[in-house]
């Protein structure tokens, strides 16, 4: 699956716990999988389904979640 991840999305601060709204602009390129992956060591980007129904909301709550989990700094912690 190829795409492009754009909007804006609400971080914390990870200094002084402030909302940031932050712009999201990635490419995506995931290896969608209709059960489990076993041909390749990376399974960094890979992403297994099960019964041939691929939920692409699930897949963009889960890259935004990530966004949200890096560490962002405000304008005033940076």
């Amino acid at each position: 699956m190829k795409g492009n991840l754009s909007g804006n999305v609400e971080v914390i601060c990870s200094s002084c716990g402030e909302d940031i709204d932050y712009k999201i602009d990635e490419k995506l390129d995931l290896t969608i999988s209709d059960g489990i992956y076993n041909e390749d060591d990376n399974l960094l980007d890979v992403i297994e389904f099960f019964e041939g129904f691929v939920d692409i909301d699930e897949i963009i709550e889960g890259e935004v979640a990530s966004i949200r989990s890096d560490f962002h700094y405000c304008k005033k912690c940076k």
